[in-house]
């Protein structure tokens, strides 16, 4: 489900992230091999953070906070260092 957060939030930012902290609460198992909805709950593009639910056939299964750095900072850091 961690997985599903971090691509959900590459797609919104249109960046390359890496997770730098989050939290998952598990309200509900998910099915495997059944569809499943990821809506955004709360979004900050300044903080570089947000949270998303997942469900499944009408049921709140996780919910995801996330924080992010974009990728190419971390690198620019790496190199300089």
């Amino acid at each position: 489900m961690g997985e599903v957060g971090r691509q959900f939030a590459e797609l919104l930012m249109g960046e390359r992230l890496i997770n730098r902290s989050g939290e998952m609460s598990f309200l509900h198992y998910v099915e495997l091999g059944r569809p499943f909805e990821v809506e955004l709950m709360a979004y900050s593009e300044r903080d570089c953070a947000m949270s998303v639910l997942l469900r499944q056939q009408d049921r709140d299964c996780t919910k995801i906070d996330m924080q992010f750095e974009l990728a190419q900072h971390t690198a620019s850091s790496n190199a300089s260092s």
